[in-house]
């Protein structure tokens, strides 16, 4: 993975004028539809989603490593490390009704089910 930055001087173009993008793939030679843009500023996210990039508004660091791994990590691998950090602390909830109140259930076998189902221990 790279990470490289431009400046709007370099290109002789501001954001989020597409030129800026334009040069930038240019000078790079990268796809823009397998490289990630992110940026403080909704206009340019979308000018860049318009040539293709995947686009993500920076607003707090938190989300912003939420997205990149949602976009770059393994499903799988998170879905093992969330029943793991989880084990013995699941809970299954009934809807309430108007008569009746919701019920919490811990719950044991159905994330054992789906260890056993993809091969873990």
């Amino acid at each position: 993975m790279n990470n490289v930055s431009y400046f709007d001087s370099a290109a002789g173009e501001r954001k989020p004028h597409l030129g800026f993008y334009r040069y930038v793939i240019s000078a790079t030679g990268l796809c823009p539809q397998q490289t990630i843009f992110v940026d403080n500023k909704f206009d340019n996210i979308l000018s860049a989603r318009s040539l293709g990039f995947c686009g993500i508004i920076f607003e707090k660091e938190p989300a912003v490593r939420r997205a990149l791994r949602n976009l770059v990590g393994s499903p799988i691998q998170r879905g093992h490390e969330f029943l793991r950090q989880n084990a013995r602390n699941f809970q299954s909830v009934t809807k309430a009704t108007p008569t009746q109140p919701s019920v919490v259930v811990e719950e044991h076998f159905a994330p054992l089910l789906i260890l056993e189902a993809t091969g873990q221990e």
